[in-house]
């Protein structure tokens, strides 16, 4: 007999973006927008703003393409 794993599935994105309500994250932008911030941020692990260039939905994904990690953008 197979050994069985559980499964933790967490919806993160719908027709709206949601975020996980165990993430200590929060954006001014929405849709989209929110949901490419979010993928970098959750690639990054870079929940906090320190960076004042980077702490608002805008500048934080100039700096995506500025690096060019544009994969994250394709969840958006």
């Amino acid at each position: 007999m197979p050994n069985l794993a559980p499964l933790r599935v967490q919806v993160i994105a719908q027709t709206q973006f949601t975020a996980p309500a165990d993430v200590p994250w929060d954006t001014d932008a929405d849709g989209g927008q929110a949901l490419a911030e979010f993928a970098g941020r959750a690639c990054y692990q870079s929940w906090t703003k320190p960076n004042p260039r980077t702490a608002t939905n805008a500048g934080y994904l100039t700096h995506i393409l500025e690096v060019g990690h544009l994969s994250v953008l394709e969840h958006g």
